[in-house]
């Protein structure tokens, strides 16, 4: 926004700026406004904190964050982490947001960010749930089989946590998301949810040229049987413009 441009610029040009602290929430597409490096601005101020949200990565990251490019946000991540080292003023985090998306892909995404040098700390990563809309919670349309993957990955995940010394609060709040899945294990999967969602994502595949089941063939089955189920009840005949 220009605005956010004007107000740090403004800042810094009457000498306020260090006695400011920015926090922000961002996707981090972009480290730059007109050719004006939003890192070089960073550094008078005296605190800066970035969260990003970021709830895959490659392949999936572009389908769930559709036109954006993983690798450029990747490179944003490494300019970003270098200028830590840089500037001891500003701090970064990652909190992904677990929908039906990457509730098993969580733990996946936690170690590509670690493996691939992404991260400052191991524990720099916080967790939040979508709950709205109510059909892309995985709570509400995953069966009790992925659950139950689910809750296996977390586990292995927890125990390579421990071995790469992670604090406990850092585990604590994966197996929050384990203790959350494991309470609504015997849930029944809900049909309305489960069918608004297989409509949703076939109009934004269509919309796209994506495929949803071939950017996440563990869904495979989830899916098509949200696709029998649009049939058999009779959502065929009332949305005729979705092509199942």
């Amino acid at each position: 926004m220009p605005e956010h441009f004007e107000m740090l610029t403004k800042l810094i040009e009457t000498g306020r700026s260090s006695e400011v602290t920015i926090s922000y929430s961002s996707n981090l597409t972009k480290l730059d406004y007109n050719n004006h490096s939003l890192i070089e601005l960073w550094k008078h101020f005296q605190n800066v904190y970035i969260s990003i949200s970021i709830d895959e990565v490659e392949e999936k990251y572009n389908y769930v964050r559709h036109g954006v490019d993983w690798e450029i946000v990747r490179s944003n991540i490494v300019q970003l982490k270098q200028s830590t080292k840089d500037y001891n003023n500003i701090h970064y985090r990652f909190t992904p947001t677990i929908s039906i998306f990457n509730i098993l892909g969580l733990t996946d995404v936690h170690r590509y960010l670690w493996s691939n040098n992404l991260m400052e700390d191991i524990n720099d990563i916080f967790i939040e749930l979508v709950m709205y809309p109510e059909s892309f919670a995985f709570i509400n349309i995953l069966p009790k089989d992925l659950k139950l993957t689910a809750i296996d990955k977390i586990n292995d995940h927890v125990e390579w946590l421990k071995q790469q010394n992670a604090s406990q609060s850092t585990i604590d709040r994966f197996l929050s998301v384990k203790d959350y899945t494991n309470s609504h294990l015997e849930t029944v999967v809900n049909k309305i949810n489960l069918l608004t969602f297989v409509m949703e994502i076939n109009k934004i595949d269509r919309r796209r040229n994506e495929s949803f089941i071939d950017t996440f063939p563990e869904f495979a089955d989830m899916y098509n049987q949200g696709v029998e189920l649009f049939k058999s009840e009779g959502w065929a005949r009332d949305y005729p413009d979705v092509l199942l």
